[in-house]
């Protein structure tokens, strides 16, 4: 039995007048036991008002929306609308499932009435008077209703049903470890009768005390490749501190940074036109986004090989190789564009290297896939093409995997199948952190407490931010896209395509529909995928609920969803457009790379799930973004990654950040490794030639990307595509993005 909630209890000497109070019913499981009397009898009560609108619904639409509320206009719609809510509520009061919403939908449909009642018959000598018509009110149902449909909805459902409340951990007052005080407690904690509000889709019954309290320094939330990058880090940077990371799957990096689900293009803005954008009115091409993504691309590139060379991360080449990154168009209109782009960049230090070409021979020497079967004849639609040999491919699944050892072995704790489900920051400023555990023991739940908590836990990281309750997080919400690719194993395909290629989206598409056909390694195996092809889940991650998307919906990011839907009509229709896409269509699609594709070659596959950020703006209400940004905390003692792609590439960029915002009395002291770490640290490489060629040399010499023969010269070592490589599986990257606001 649990320990009575204390606080409400009115304690008596006297054991008989103890029982005559009750007090034997203060134990939370009576009050959940309560609540869900309440709701099963209201809803038994509701449902058949609903089912009178649906039987007859003139007869409300004519004698109570028409007669009472003409302002409304659409009588029969509002019938129906009233008749769903009786309904649905009904049903989802019964079984426990969105209760809150359900209920408070309820009291609007009960308030409504009772203004009926009041209209059509008066107040009937209410409260204290008899009733003229009769032993009862006529507005004394839907007034009663009205009470237990705001109780239901502000107490929220209990623990019993299939979405319950969670007990969070809310002490009365802070208590120090290990303290009389604390010692004296029968449970360790006294909670509050009202900490019962996060929602929990996984059990039936939950709440259950944490069975393993423990104090650490820094949590990190998901072991993904952000996580895992921020843990290895400041294990270097203090290696005495007890840092922890909790990963809900078996094993990490396998949601977001899994091989099939994250980016392997390695952004560095070498292929992808939408960082480089035009403006239609000036012709004037913009390369800052892309500057700036390749600057802290080449910050990622300098950690590994610092790892590398500590004996951190194994050979480079079981995670990263050189591949060709190649950008293709066709169009007099767009060979131009290419051109001029081409230009831009290599004037910039950490771009010398692209080359342009519209030469046909050129291009079916770079890239002869492209030209297999392509009619190439004087009269044939222009082309162009541009290269950077000194590409990479990124297998960030294995690299996070590679990570977590690291972490582990310079004494990170790392718990797999444990799941965040509370968060709550006491008085003294540090979060205590309910997990979950897939274990034996009662409740399966354990607490943590650290003064800083990291959430990166991918298109989950919304849901975690908001149980925090920081006001940061308000006004974000999150739209989720999934994505297909084609993919093709087929050795005498594979060994025509060593690059990876990227074009233009088709007109009123969207960035994230940037088709590319790319060589990869997936599990060893070589291949070709060619996307993507959006889908839409309402799930944030590949395995969660499909309740995701609606849990996330608050008061206060409602409006700025909205706005940003709105604004974004084109992304509706392109996906409804990408859902409805035949099997015909996609090969249609593959054909303006591969002209000559047959569809016994290439067969598909479902890429991760990738959660884009949706935001309140001062000036357009709401937006749609694409890109990463960091939420944290205004004291930095909690923060999470928000966003998608280009996320992997840049995740030492991010870490940085998080360092910085976080930890700002270790400025002074942490430079010298961070130096030692990233020797670009605090400078920027594209502002000095002579640092860049020498930083991009030094890392690919580490990285093992090129072979430094004698002098200064140096040689690329290419990879055959159709070699086997074992362990260097190469993701999947099919949202090339246009906006990082992470970094500072």
């Amino acid at each position: 039995m649990e320990e009575p909630r204390g606080p409400s209890r009115l304690w008596c000497h006297n054991v008989f007048l103890d029982f005559l109070m009750c007090n034997w019913l203060d134990y939370e499981v009576f009050a959940d036991l309560g609540m869900l009397i309440l709701r099963v009898v209201s809803a038994s009560l509701i449902v058949h008002h609903g089912l009178v609108k649906v039987e007859n619904p003139h007869a409300f639409a004519d004698h109570v929306i028409a007669a009472y509320f003409p302002f409304l206009g659409a009588p029969l719609f509002w019938t129906y609308l009233s008749a769903a809510v009786e309904l649905g509520g009904s049903f989802c009061l019964v079984v426990g499932l969105f209760v809150r919403p359900a209920a408070g939908l309820l009291a609007g449909t009960m308030m409504v009435a009772t203004t009926f009642q009041l209209l059509a018959f008066g107040l009937q000598n209410y409260p204290f008077g008899q009733p003229p018509s009769g032993p009862a009110y006529t507005f004394e149902p839907s007034l009663a209703f009205l009470a237990f449909t705001i109780r239901i909805a502000t107490a929220g459902p209990g623990r019993f049903g299939i979405q319950t409340s969670c007990q969070r951990i809310r002490p009365l007052k802070s208590v120090a470890p290990g303290s009389d005080e604390e010692a004296q407690r029968p449970s360790g904690r006294t909670y509050h009768p009202e900490a019962l509000d996060d929602a929990c889709m996984r059990c039936l019954c939950c709440g259950a005390a944490p069975t393993v309290k423990e104090d650490v320094d820094v949590i990190l939330i998901g072991a993904g490749i952000m996580s895992t990058t921020l843990g290895l880090m400041l294990m270097e940077l203090e290696p005495t501190w007890r840092i922890h990371i909790y990963e809900s799957l078996p094993n990490a990096g396998d949601e977001a940074s899994n091989g099939w689900n994250n980016s392997g293009t390695g952004h560095a803005a070498l292929c992808e036109l939408n960082y480089t954008p035009e403006n239609k009115a000036t012709g004037e091409i913009d390369i800052s986004k892309a500057v700036a993504i390749n600057e802290q691309f080449q910050v990622s590139r300098q950690l590994w090989s610092y790892l590398v060379k500590q004996g951190l991360l194994p050979t480079p080449k079981t995670f990263i190789t050189r591949t060709p990154h190649m950008s293709f168009v066709e169009g007099e209109k767009n060979v131009d564009f290419l051109r001029r782009r081409c230009e831009l960049l290599q004037k910039q230090p950490l771009f010398e290297g692209m080359e342009f070409t519209s030469d046909i021979d050129q291009i079916r020497q770079w890239a002869p896939l492209l030209l297999s079967g392509r009619d190439t004849s004087a009269g044939a639609e222009p082309m162009g093409l541009t290269r950077v040999e000194e590409g990479t491919d990124v297998d960030y699944g294995t690299l996070t995997k590679h990570l977590a050892r690291a972490f582990i072995a310079k004494g990170g704790v790392y718990q797999s199948n444990s799941s965040a489900r509370s968060f709550e920051q006491d008085a003294d400023g540090r979060w205590r952190v309910a997990i979950h555990k897939d274990d034996l023991s009662a409740g399966g739940m354990m607490e943590v407490r650290a003064p800083f908590v990291f959430i990166g836990a991918g298109g989950a990281t919304i849901q975690l931010l908001q149980k925090t309750g920081i006001p940061e997080i308000q006004g974000f919400g999150a739209f989720p896209i999934s994505g297909q690719f084609l993919c093709c194993q087929n050795p005498a395909i594979v060994s025509k395509h060593p690059s990876k290629i990227y074009g233009l989206a088709s007109v009123g598409a969207p960035p994230m529909s940037v088709p590319h056909l790319d060589a990869r390694f997936i599990d060893g195996q070589p291949m070709v995928l060619f996307g993507p092809f959006a889908g839409f889940s309402p799930r944030y991650l590949k395995s969660s609920s499909i309740f995701d998307l609606i849990s996330t919906i608050r008061w206060h990011n409602l409006i700025p969803m909205t706005a940003a839907g709105l604004q974004n009509l084109d992304l509706v229709v392109y996906l409804v457009k990408e859902l409805l896409a035949s099997k015909h269509d996609k090969l249609e699609a593959l054909r303006k790379f591969v002209p000559d594709a047959r569809p016994e070659d290439w067969g598909y596959t479902w890429a991760g799930q990738r959660v884009q950020i949706m935001k309140k703006d001062p000036k357009k209400i709401g937006i749609l973004q694409f890109g990463t940004e960091v939420v944290s905390s205004a004291d930095g003692s909690v923060c999470g990654l928000l966003g998608a792609s280009p996320g992997a590439s840049i995740c030492v960029q991010v870490a940085l950040d998080v360092i910085k915002n976080s930890f700002p009395s270790k400025s002074a002291s942490w430079e010298p490794k961070l130096k030692e770490m990233i020797p670009s640290f605090g400078t920027k490489l594209n502002g000095d030639a002579h640092k860049a060629r020498e930083n991009m040399a030094y890392t690919a010499k580490a990285l093992e990307l090129w072979e430094v023969a004698a002098g200064t010269k140096t040689v690329p070592a290419v990879r055959s595509p159709g070699s086997s490589n074992s362990g260097n599986a190469s993701p999947v990257d099919y949202l090339p993005l246009a906006t990082n606001s992470a970094t500072k």
